[in-house]
Parts: structure tokens; C-alpha cells; sequence
């Protein structure tokens, strides 16, 4: 098993400054230092990009030079670990999983609350973690391991700036969690994160698939995922929809022609973020759309709701839309999915032609638009890709 690293910066190695925490630790060495001795001296391959950075200040250009050094890669290295700062690691998780569809390489994430070279730092044990699981022959797409848990990259989301626990994937369950030996929750098998499957633990069900278990086509994602919306007992179809690429992959020019397993590289795009608050105006939002961004992810209440009473603000999102201008709305909520219209205060901006963004993350919902933008998509085109799933990002819903 060939293991590549990228490495982009981040806190895990840094090292103190006048102006604070900047990167300048010996991570090579380190790294080289924490594999001696194991199955894995001799097998791990490094690159350190330049410039390194705090991942504050990542933009989609850094996806791309993320993506550009896998590529480059590939032939020489059997998986890929990525070592990144955890401000917007699930920003980037999330747009290497639309970019890498058919890539045939697990790519893992991660990085540290503290730096490597601090006493109690969990550098070591994440970093191991992320090298296990790329090295199990089961993580499969793009994953973020943090904290004992490995996570669809696509699914995750930052929930603390200190906890060792950093990061949570608030609509699926964990893929793995680390353990002597590994649980991978696909299937319940238990797994030595080296040596490939064990049999299941006692109890356990031991049947299924696992989470590696669809094909690159990934022909049954939609389904799958809808299954996994509404049955309890399905972790096994879920998890292995978190990893697949839609069905029939394929769309350069249009929403019903695209071929994502060959995408444009990643550009910056004007793309608004808001966040709905009590009281915002029809006038300051407005303003705020105005020139018009080239999309809008709108973060609005519960399950999409945005304040209908409020004069004009409904008119303003009709007026956007009308303009061709992609309205997405997502939800303020740590754990959702948005039914527009399934309110009142959703009827009005669902009637425009506002699209739900589902139960995806913040982070997979942003990167997903700027990654369409990157393909040339607008307009409908855009909203009709947002309920689609490319890469396992959205749980499609079943009504029972």
C-alpha cells in the first residue's frame, strides 16, 4: 500500500510567531518519524504546497492545486491522505468529492486542534487515523477522519474550534471508528484498519455490502439514498450512497448531458451566503443582492422558511430569480432538510423557482455551487443539479 500526503498548512504545523500561529514546522520529518518502524516506512510519499497556508485563507484555487498534486500523483500512490487546517476542511472535503468522481483513489482528510509540536496534541492521533483508514482498502471517494472517526467528506461539518472531537456529519453516521480493531458501521463489521476484513463482531449482522460497496458507476445512488432517508435499518445503503457518484455521470452544457468524472478546474465564482436573521428588511436584502451575484445560498429557517410577513422580502428573492440568477436555501439548522413550501413562509419563493438544498451541509451545498459554476452551469441548469446527487453529498426523501 503506497500512501501520497499533501500537505496545504494549517494549525497542525505551525509553530508560535510575533503575529501569532504560522507554519513553519518540520512536518516532514515528523511525519517520517511517526510511520519508523511500521508497515507503512518506506510506503508514504510527501508534498508540500506552496504556498503553506492557514486554511482561513483558502479560496477554490486551492482546491484546485489540492486536486491538481493528487493527479499527479495517482500512478505513483495506492490512496491519499490530505493534511489540512480545520477552519475550512470540510469546505475542501466537500469540493474534492464532486472533482474526484471516478478518481478510483480513497482520499482521507485531515489535521489538528493543536500543533504537532505541542505537549497533548492530537496531531499524531489523527494523523495516524487518516493513514489507517487510507491504508484499510475499505475508505473509498472522499473522507475526513478527526477524533476516532472517519466521515463521508461530503457529509461533515466543523462543530467546535477546541474539541478533539472537532468535526460531525449531522445526517449519516460515521463511516469508521477507530478501536482495536476498527469498526466500519457499513456493515458492523469490525476491521483491521491493515489487514481488510475480520469476521463481525458478535451480535453483529456481518451482511450487506460495505461502505466501499458500490461500483465507480454508482448506478443505484439516488435510490439508495432514498432508501436511506426513511428506514432506520439502512446505515449500510446510506454510507454507501455518501461515497457514490450519481447515476449516469454525465453534463458539460447542460443538467441532462455531464460527465463530472472529467470536470473544468475549480474558479472563484460570486456566490452570496446569507444568513436570515429577525428583522431583515426587503430593502437591506435588496441591497445586498444588488449587482447580482452570479447565485445565492440562502440560509433560512426550519426546514426553509423566510419571513413572508415581512413586506417585499418574498418580491426581492422573485426578482433575483427572475434575473437568472440560482436562489439555493438551506437551513440555519445543525440537522435538516428543506421542504420549500412545505410552510407558508416557503410557498412564496418555492413558487419563484428557489430550489432546496436538502440535508446538505453548509460547506457541501457552497462548494457544489461553485463547483457547477466552474462547469459553466447557470440558471436552471445550476438548480436542477443542486437535488441531484453527484457524489453522495444529499439524502434524497421519501414521503411514507
Amino acid at each position: 500500500m503506497r500512501i501520497h500526503v499533501t500537505y496545504t498548512g494549517g494549525t497542525i504545523g505551525m509553530i508560535d510567531s510575533p503575529s501569532g500561529l504560522v507554519p513553519g514546522a518540520d512536518l516532514r520529518g515528523w511525519l517520517y518519524s511517526l510511520i519508523a518502524g511500521t508497515e507503512l516506512e518506506g510506503r508514504v510519499s510527501l508534498t508540500e504546497l506552496e504556498p503553506l497556508i492557514d486554511s482561513s485563507n483558502a479560496t477554490p484555487e486551492s482546491w484546485q492545486a489540492i486536486i491538481d498534486d493528487l493527479r499527479a500523483h495517482r500512478e505513483e500512490a495506492d490512496s491519499f491522505v490530505v493534511l489540512h487546517g480545520t477552519d475550512t476542511m470540510s469546505y475542501s472535503s466537500a469540493a474534492l468529492s464532486y472533482a474526484l468522481v471516478g478518481f478510483d483513489r480513497p482520499v482521507v482528510f485531515t489535521g489538528a486542534q493543536y500543533p504537532l509540536g505541542d505537549v497533548g496534541s492530537d496531531a499524531a492521533g489523527n494523523v495516524a487515523g487518516a493513514l489507517r483508514a487510507a491504508a484499510s482498502g475499505r475508505a473509498k471517494g472522499v473522507s475526513l477522519f478527526f477524533g476516532h472517526h472517519l466521515l463521508a467528506g461530503n457529509r461533515v461539518t466543523k462543530t467546535s474550534s477546541w474539541s478533539f472531537e472537532g468535526f460531525a456529519s449531522p445526517s449519516v453516521p460515521p463511516l469508521a471508528r477507530t478501536g482495536a480493531p476498527w469498526r466500519w458501521y457499513a456493515t458492523d463489521e469490525v476491521v483491521s484498519p491493515t489487514a481488510g476484513p475480520e469476521p463481525a463482531a458478535s451480535g453483529a449482522s456481518g451482511s450487506g455490502s460495505s461502505a466501499s460497496g458500490l461500483s465507480p458507476s454508482g448506478s443505484t445512488a439516488s435510490g439508495t439514498q432514498a432508501s436511506g432517508a426513511t428506514v432506520s435499518g439502512a446505515k449500510a445503503s446510506l454510507l454507501e450512497a455518501a461515497q457514490a457518484p450519481a447515476d449516469g455521470v454525465g453534463c458539460a452544457g447542460g443538467a441532462e448531458e455531464a460527465d463530472w468524472r472529467n470536470p473544468a478546474p475549480y474558479a472563484r465564482h460570486d456566490v452570496v451566503v446569507l444568513d436570515l436573521a429577525p428583522g431583515i428588511s426587503s430593502s437591506r436584502l435588496e441591497a445586498l443582492l444588488t449587482p447580482r451575484p452570479e447565485a445565492v445560498l440562502l440560509r433560512a429557517y426550519g426546514v426553509g422558511n423566510v419571513p413572508a410577513a415581512e413586506p417585499g422580502l418574498a418580491e426581492v428573492l422573485e426578482r433575483t430569480i427572475a434575473d437568472g440568477v440560482p436562489v439555493v436555501v438551506a437551513s440555519q439548522c445543525h440537522q435538516a432538510q428543506v421542504f420549500l413550501g412545505h410552510y407558508e413562509a416557503g410557498d412564496a419563493i418555492a413558487r419563484a423557482g428557489a430550489v432546496g438544498a436538502g440535508d446538505m451541509t453548509l460547506e457541501a451545498v457552497y462548494s457544489k455551487i461553485v463547483f457547477l459554476l466552474s462547469q459553466g452551469l447557470r440558471g436552471n441548469d445550476l438548480a436542477t443539479w443542486i437535488g441531484r446527487p453527484i457524489a453522495g453529498e444529499l439524502t434524497l426523501p421519501t414521503f411514507q
